[in-house]
């Protein structure tokens, strides 16, 4: 089965809001992309526009795993239940260090003092089941703290967003909550 992973916010994201990875060229001829184009006889002799085709790609697989992505969940899926925030969105995160890495990064980022995100994550078709809530973790990225069922821990300043990578993973039915 698939699983998904959910943020809840008390904001919308924005489409520019987590930083781009990526890069995009346009390129103008569809030969570039490997296409074969055939035309007629008649075509030839006419001009052609140009097209101007964006792709998007990444410079190297690390690039590619830093990047989040957050799509806005229909306003009558299922999931919506398991949130207090109103805007709720599909969290494209890879499930690697450098990808929590940037996962924290660019949630310390977006988020202002005092405020505060959901994520939750589950399969297909689960969205309505409960938390596991021995799974539930809360990170407090202003105390630097980090708190599982096991207890709390102080995270390191200077190697925060390098610590949450190593202590973090989703797992399913799990319920994070990040704040500032």
């Amino acid at each position: 089965m698939t699983v998904y992973h959910f943020i809840a916010t008390s904001t919308p994201i924005l489409s520019d809001t987590f930083k781009d990875y990526g890069n995009t060229k346009y390129i103008d001829d569809l030969s570039a992309l490997g296409f074969k184009v055939e035309l007629s006889k008649k075509k030839r002799k006419k001009y052609l526009p140009k097209v101007n085709i964006p792709v998007h790609y990444y410079e190297n697989e690390e690039d590619r795993e830093k990047q989040i992505v957050a799509h806005e969940v229909d306003e009558d899926h299922d999931i919506r239940t398991q949130f207090q925030h109103p805007f709720v969105y599909y969290l494209s995160c890879e499930d690697t260090r450098e990808g929590y890495n940037s996962l924290f990064q660019e949630l310390d980022r977006f988020l202002s003092h005092g405020e505060w995100i959901e994520m939750y994550t589950c399969q297909d078709g689960a969205e309505e089941k409960s938390r596991k809530d021995s799974l539930n973790i809360i990170v407090n990225l202003r105390t630097l703290t980090y708190k599982n069922d096991i207890g709390t821990y102080r995270l390191n300043e200077k190697r925060l967003y390098n610590e949450l990578s190593e202590r973090f993973a989703f797992r399913e039915r799990q319920y994070v909550i990040v704040t500032k």
